[in-house]
């Protein structure tokens, strides 16, 4: 079975793409911000920023 980030070509899925928009967001607001720092309010942030974009 192959990994669903891949097509069976071999080529990056559209999840892929999905999970790249998500961190570009991520690392923008919160770069620096260690995990444990990371609650529900700024998740919130995060939805609000990717609705928006």
């Amino acid at each position: 079975m192959l990994p669903k980030y891949k097509t069976a070509d071999g080529q990056p899925s559209a999840e892929q793409a999905c999970f790249k928009g998500v961190v570009k967001i991520l690392r923008r607001l919160f770069g620096e911000t260690p995990a444990a720092e990371f609650g529900p309010v700024k998740l919130r942030l995060v939805r609000s920023e990717m609705v928006a974009a």
